[in-house]
């Protein structure tokens, strides 16, 4: 591998494999990961934690992908157990069994109207527990938990329902003897990150699986539960914020009560046990995440106790969790974890002593690392033992600076600035700064090693990466805070953090460049229109243009995010006129105040944004005569995969911003 001091596109998407969604099935550590001779199509592999020297093996077939759909957003879409595993097909959403050995392939399921995620082994891998989406079209598709018969059966099997009702299912958990069942379910117009219901069951097998007597533990218009986990104990612990009576007692009848409590303004482990609810942390950090795709398990057992990803202030530390006195802070960390910067997911073997976190740094992609306090070859400290090492030299890798800005109303925000790492920039002179504004937009810049920030800071870019009021990782409030705003307060905090990096010296305020995908991309075009002379040009990776037809036009998991984004639900003929958010804060209305160019890229067939956004937009710049290219792929799914793809539009957007800095075809400010 020859290492770099310049980063060129392809290597951003194809330089730097991650891996994604581990699992561990006795010494047998499987993961996903794109297949660059397969277009960017995630495959499995697999390494034998007990053989010495052990390599990675590719073991999905060509022709297949594990890639569920369920939500459009999908998320964990495998399940390994011994000779086996279990996953959803891309193409057809259907379930196959694959054996690790022979490599033989066998459809398990053939309905193709229903899509499956969230797999979970019950009653000694005798049935397979999974969420299920029937698809009925857009925004009525039926969401269900179903179980699938795994052994004695060699022909399809047809799945048996379990639940049904709500409009959301996820977080599947069953207790170590399969005889409870957990989950955590929402209804429209919330969001999971604004309020779900934790429901606990009795599972019962024969003669066919059944849930019986299930019960609603939490239930408050104002509470979030997520991560649900049964502990070795066989105690729920979950993740909680928000408000919900009798938080260290017996819940009501009804576990909803008077809703009097102390408020916990961060996710929190709490654990049912005993019909009591417990808190077992108590400090400022998040220990859930908003819910978008299945599989990112937070909360695992570990060494007696429980692990868990604790997130405050930008850094993500793994620690142990015991009962409700412990209070968790730095100082019950496991083992050296100052080696990472963000930590995505854990997994522990089945006898609790081994365990493993999907993370990275500021200098080192996201990778699998292993911990064992019995384990000779790690002696106590975490070891890397997937993932690739950046393509960069070190003394180029740009190290980005958590700070916290003042925003206009007299409240902070927080971001990362990422210097130039091209040794070019004169230490007096403020260099040419490319904004980034994250998804979600409850998404959240963090510190990990990224090529994409590393391609820009290698050319003598300053990135600027904000986490905006409505990010997550700073408590509920200030997730909350963007409720009704969206489209103002997080567009005006970005203004701030450009404001306060100008004084810092950090940013060249004629030069200055911003960049979005999705609810990012909405941010681009927002600040373009409202703050266009503050921009040389600006880039909308699938954004958003006009609300009023996101809002006809998008999925079921979505299809009501903008009610309590916007502040009042969609109503399409108000939704035309001014004085609506939905016609006020859509860029597309205002593009007369556009006074820079712009870069438009869009996927043909993506359903969460759909393209006849990026269309609109277009005629209405081309009305307006503003100066724009647009840039469409062919390609499925929300953002693109296809590394080609990927890379061929990273290269026109850095032409883009050489045409406007330099009017010409320059693509570098190495010159400056």
């Amino acid at each position: 591998m020859k290492i770099k001091i310049k980063l060129d596109a392809l290597d951003v998407f194809s330089g730097t494999l991650q891996p994604s969604f581990p699992q561990l099935d006795g010494d047998r550590l499987y993961w996903l990961q794109a297949v660059l001779e397969r277009a960017g199509a995630a495959g499995l592999y697999v390494l034998d934690l007990a053989v010495t020297d052990s390599k990675p093996r590719l073991i999905s077939p060509e022709g297949s992908e594990p890639n569920s759909k369920v939500h459009e957003y999908g998320g964990s879409s495998y399940l390994a157990n011994g000779e086996h595993v279990y996953f959803a097909n891309a193409a057809d959403q259907q379930i196959y069994r694959l054996s690790v050995g022979s490599g033989e392939l066998r459809q398990l399921t053939d309905d193709k109207r229903l899509r499956y995620s969230d797999f979970l082994l019950v009653a000694h891998g005798s049935y397979l527990f999974c969420i299920a989406e029937r698809i009925v079209g857009g925004i009525n598709n039926e969401a269900m938990i179903v179980a699938l018969a795994l052994q004695g059966v060699n022909d399809i099997t047809q799945p048996i329902t379990l639940a049904k009702g709500a409009d959301f299912y996820a977080g599947l958990a069953v207790d170590v003897q399969s005889k409870q069942l957990a989950w955590f379910e929402w209804n429209h117009p919330n969001m999971p990150w604004d309020s779900t219901r934790l429901m606990l069951s009795g599972v019962s097998i024969k003669p066919e699986p059944l849930l019986h007597n299930p019960r609603v533990l939490i239930d408050s218009p104002v509470a979030s539960v997520c991560q649900p986990h049964f502990a070795v104990d066989g105690a729920l612990v979950f993740a909680m914020d928000g408000v919900v009576s009798d938080l260290d007692g017996p819940l009501e009848e009804d576990c909803t009560g008077d809703i009097t409590s102390d408020a916990l303004d961060s996710w929190q482990i709490l654990c049912w046990k005993d019909n009591k609810l417990e808190r077992l942390t108590r400090d400022d950090a998040e220990y859930g995440g908003p819910f978008w795709v299945f599989g990112e398990h937070r909360i695992v057992n570990f060494n007696g106790q429980l692990a868990a990803i604790s997130s405050l202030n930008g850094q993500d530390d793994i620690v142990e969790v015991g009962d409700s006195d412990t209070n968790c802070n730095n100082n019950s960390s496991v083992g050296n974890t100052d080696v990472f910067d963000v930590v995505q997911q854990l997994l522990a073997d089945e006898n609790a002593e081994r365990l493993l976190a999907l993370a990275g740094s500021a200098v080192q992609p996201l990778g699998i690392w292993c911990f064992s306090k019995s384990d000779d070859d790690t002696q106590g400290a975490w070891k890397k033992i997937v993932g690739s090492a950046p393509l960069l030299e070190e003394k180029f890798i740009s190290r980005p600076q958590h700070f916290v800005f003042p925003t206009r109303d007299g409240e902070q925000a927080y971001a990362f600035y990422y210097p130039p790492s091209n040794g070019r920039a004169a230490a007096h002179e403020a260099a040419p700064t490319l904004v980034m504004v994250h998804g979600g937009p409850t998404a959240q810049a963090k510190s990990l090693y990224d090529p994409m920030k590393q391609f820009w800071t290698t050319r003598g870019y300053a990135v600027l990466d904000v986490n905006h009021r409505g990010s997550t990782g700073y408590g509920r409030e200030f997730r909350q805070s963007l409720l009704g705003r969206w489209g103002l307060r997080d567009v005006d905090d970005v203004m701030d953090a450009i404001e306060f990096a100008v004084e810092q010296g950090w940013a060249a305020r004629e030069r200055l460049f911003v960049r979005g995908k999705s609810a990012g991309g909405y941010a681009v075009l927002r600040l373009l229109t409202e703050y266009g002379e503050y921009f040389a040009a600006g880039a909308s990776y699938y954004g958003i243009g006009d609300l009023a037809i996101l809002a006809e036009d998008t999925h079921k998991f979505e299809s009501h995010y903008l009610d309590g984004l916007l502040g009042q639900k969609y109503d399409p003929q108000k939704a035309t006129q001014p004085g609506n958010p939905y016609y006020d804060r859509s860029p597309v209305h205002t593009l007369d105040k556009i006074r820079c160019p712009v870069i438009i890229f869009q996927g043909a067939e993506d359903t969460v944004v759909p393209p006849v956004l990026a269309h609109s937009l277009v005629a209405a710049l081309e009305k307006q005569g503003i100066r724009h290219e647009y840039v469409e792929y062919s390609c499925e799914g929300h953002g693109f995969r296809n590394p080609k793809n990927s890379s061929d539009a990273l290269e026109r957007e850095l032409a883009f911003y050489g045409q406007a800095l330099f009017g010409n075809d320059a693509s570098s400010a190495d010159g400056m």
